[in-house]
């Protein structure tokens, strides 16, 4: 199994963010202080359990490192501009590829729209969001299911500091012997 870039732990992952962002000088220490605060707020509402309430939270601190309106800096890649709002890329070539009929034809979506974010879809997910999905990681790696967890090492969006979070506390039988394991500088 894989997980790349995941969102499994907002409660372990949302924190991560600040350190992402004073590591890679997206923000000012004043600035992390700050957030440091707003992210721990962010997890007293996680646990509360008033998921929306915790999301509008969580990501107000978000934003705040990323700007309101256009991003500071493209979220899967922040050495780079955003330079078309909202996804950062332009997605024209892929929209334009499945909106052709043999395409569709061959995908088994004949007679649908694709559009590449749906308001209506996003936010019937947004329910999920806070979801911490580790329990199930839990049960898939006892069961002895071979896992990676990767994230881009200068992707913002799913920062890799989140996935380090996560899969830190994450518990499972063999945790001792990963919480022993050294990094690499590959």
């Amino acid at each position: 199994m894989a997980i790349g870039n995941g969102l499994v732990d907002p409660y372990a992952q949302y924190p991560a963010y600040d350190t992402f962002a004073l590591e890679n000088n997206l923000i000012g220490k004043t600035e992390g202080i700050i957030l440091k605060g707003a992210f721990a707020a962010c997890q007293s509402l996680i646990k509360t359990g008033l998921w929306p309430v915790a999301l509008e939270e969580c990501q107000l601190s978000v934003t705040a490192i990323l700007g309101v309106g256009t991003p500071k800096f493209n979220v899967y890649d922040i050495r780079e501009p955003c330079a078309h709002p909202p996804l950062c890329y332009d997605m024209s070539p892929a929209d334009n590829l499945l909106l052709q009929a043999d395409i569709q034809k061959v995908l088994g979506v004949e007679g649908r729209k694709w559009a590449e974010c749906n308001t209506a879809v996003h936010t019937a997910l947004l329910g999920d969001w806070m979801l911490d999905l580790s329990p199930k990681v839990t049960d898939l790696l006892n069961a002895g299911l071979d896992t990676l967890v990767y994230s881009g090492d200068k992707d913002f969006i799913c920062n890799w500091r989140g996935g380090e979070a996560w899969t830190n506390v994450v518990p499972w039988n063999g945790h001792d012997n990963y919480s022993k394991a050294q990094y690499n500088d590959w």
